[in-house]
């Protein structure tokens, strides 16, 4: 992997400022940016863990557990300063999620790319134009890494940066593309609503394995049962696969009647403390569960 070992490491609010006033002071009216982030691997919940910039010449780290919500906002809600992004639905989400940040001045590329009539990843772009080599495209290893520890190991910086060195480049390639194409018309239209924030989420039970099979009662079981496990792995801060796998939460929705000997038998969770308290909040999960159903009725 080509190393990007020269970089800034942007982690307070005076830091901060003093870019977006260089970049003002300089012209810089356009970076290339991309997240890395925490959703349910390592801990509970989704968290913002590393903005990664490269305005052309200089790349830049932003450590978000340094700066506050109202920093990042004058970065991220300034529409005059253009973000080239791949694919930034996610980022976006998470930015409103988090910090109610509503991500503008975006100039999204997996967006061009498909109006273009273009596909794949970020990696399928960076081949086409020449700009990565084999070894660089080899990176599927860190999109599993830890990005909350600190310092940050050598090899995921590398990995981050490499997410936006070509930013600037395949936006040239693209844009030359479009104007030859006759559809750059539309590719500017459609940068005026590239960011479309989710402020209504389907709850996380419905995403459960074989829920749109079930049957009203195990829908409403399964759903007292999901909200049992995330009720404990906040506690613990555990991402929820390592307090009650998933498939086992769905095969116990189908049970109408559990007792604690069946789930200390049916649960395998090593952590005493974690078993215990698991198998109490399912059973009263459960008694939830029957009342809501008998109401039903």
């Amino acid at each position: 992997m080509k190393k990007f070992t020269s970089y800034s490491w942007i982690s307070s609010a005076g830091a901060l400022n003093e870019l977006l006033d260089k970049w003002k002071e300089n012209n810089i009216t356009s970076i290339a940016v991309d997240f890395e982030g925490e959703f349910n691997l390592h801990i509970y919940g989704e968290h913002l863990c590393l903005v990664q910039i490269f305005d052309g010449k200089d790349f830049y780290l932003i450590d978000p557990f340094c700066v506050s919500a109202e920093e990042l906002k004058l970065l991220f809600e300034n529409p005059e300063l253009e973000k080239i992004w791949f694919a930034c639905s996610s980022d976006a989400n998470l930015l409103w999620k988090k910090y109610q940040i509503r991500l503008a001045g975006v100039y999204d590329l997996a967006i061009e790319q498909k109006i273009l009539g273009l596909t794949g990843n970020l990696l399928a772009l960076e081949s086409m134009f020449n700009l990565n080599n084999p070894e660089e495209a080899n990176k599927k290893k860190n999109q599993k890494s830890n990005w909350l520890i600190r310092p940050l190991p050598e090899e995921q910086i590398e990995y981050a940066l490499s997410d936006v060195a070509y930013l600037f480049e395949i936006k040239k390639n693209l844009d030359k593309m479009a104007t030859e194409t006759g559809k750059m018309k539309e590719v500017v239209a459609a940068m005026k609503n590239a960011v479309n924030i989710k402020t209504e989420y389907v709850p996380g039970y419905t995403k459960l394995p074989g829920y749109r099979r079930m049957k009203n009662d195990q829908r409403i079981r399964v759903k007292h049962l999901f909200f049992a496990r995330e009720k404990l792995a906040e506690e613990f801060n555990k991402p929820p696969f390592q307090i009650l796998d998933k498939r086992i939460l769905s095969d116990l929705s189908g049970k109408s009647f559990m007792t604690e000997s069946m789930l200390y038998k049916l649960i395998n969770n090593r952590n005493f403390s974690i078993k215990k308290k698991l198998i109490h909040l399912l059973l009263e999960a459960q008694q939830k569960a029957t009342a809501e159903i008998e109401s039903e009725k």
